[in-house]
């Protein structure tokens, strides 16, 4: 029994740990360091003031408990099973994917460096009242499926606009205005935004829709900031949903314009900025109210859009609307 225990701890030694690490007292916390490689970066300054740098704790709850300043690269076999506590002094550089299986809690706020790396959601991450940061380098999110809960006011945010968040398979549950303050890209990849109030979505960057994106709950999802639908994507609004128009709100059919704009039973405000997309294909489904607020706003589908009305679809215009099909 002891060879055995001695062999499989050689084998997660082969990559070293590149640091002086000061574990943590309790040996609960302390044998499963050995599945984390770590290491420091030229400039960096991670101190061991707090007992441990970087380990899990509990039943597979990752903590990452350091002074200083810099980055910590991180990488690890384990699934995190049961809680996130993130430092905001120091960023988790995911130096590989990381998995959350099953419930997950995210417990202090902080900041992460994914790239081209990401977070594979097993189950539910719950962000309870604490925020995620992408610093260093962009966010993603693998979902299977899954929900990220942001009801308790969680956020997840881009420190700089040349960080992405992005989203694949993911449902975003409880969004409301502050659960996203994007500043860069906003990648959406065959997700689902539920709204638990009415949310802006005014980036600097763009809102990316890639597959289907739906967009659901009785509130108001604005768009302020440049959309880009592309290949064979289709954005979709749900019944009782709103869809607005902000000042600086512009969609566009990106690529071999094969997108897709889909209103069902939805409404759609153009009080502010008219509606005006070319290419693609537009749907109308159950009963579509269009109201420019007496602006004499115009929704306006280019040329080179098609136009589809399913089923016992219609389009009912309110106030001084102008509804134009070129």
């Amino acid at each position: 029994m002891k060879f055995k225990v001695i062999l499989l701890l050689s084998l997660f030694f082969t990559e070293k740990v590149l640091v002086s690490l000061d574990y943590p007292g309790d040996g609960t916390n302390r044998h499963v360091n050995v599945f984390i490689n770590t290491k420091l970066e030229t400039g960096d300054t991670v101190g061991t003031t707090n007992p441990g740098l970087c380990y899990f704790v509990g039943v597979n709850g990752l903590r990452l408990d350091a002074a200083g300043s810099g980055s910590i690269p991180f990488r690890t076999p384990i699934s995190i099973e049961a809680s996130i506590e993130l430092s905001q002094n120091i960023i988790l550089d995911l130096d590989s994917d990381i998995t959350l299986a099953g419930r997950v809690s995210l417990n202090s706020s902080g900041y992460i460096k994914g790239g081209s790396n990401r977070i594979i959601l097993t189950g539910p991450f719950y962000l309870q009242n604490y925020w995620i940061s992408a610093d260093g380098g962009s966010i993603r999110f693998s979902g299977n499926g899954n929900s990220i809960f942001f009801n308790e006011g969680g956020s997840l945010r881009q420190s700089d606009s040349s960080y992405d968040l992005e989203f694949r398979s993911t449902i975003l549950n409880g969004v409301k205005q502050g659960s996203i303050p994007a500043s860069g890209d906003l990648i959406l990849y065959d997700s689902i935004i539920k709204l638990d109030s009415d949310y802006c979505f005014n980036s600097s960057g763009v809102l990316q829709v890639y597959d289907d994106v739906l967009i659901t709950g009785t509130h108001t999802f604005c768009l302020d900031a440049p959309c880009e639908i592309y290949d064979n994507a289709k954005l979709m609004f749900d019944i009782g949903t709103t869809f607005s128009m902000g000042t600086h709100g512009s969609i566009t059919i990106a690529d071999n314009h094969t997108g897709m704009i889909h209103f069902n039973g939805s409404s759609v405000l153009i009080g502010t900025t008219d509606f005006n997309v070319d290419y693609g294909r537009i749907f109308f489904e159950n009963e579509v109210t269009i109201d420019d607020s007496g602006n004499n706003g115009e929704f306006r589908i280019g040329a080179n859009m098609i136009a589809n009305v399913l089923g016992s679809g219609r389009v009912v215009l309110e106030n001084t609307t102008t509804f134009s099909v070129l």
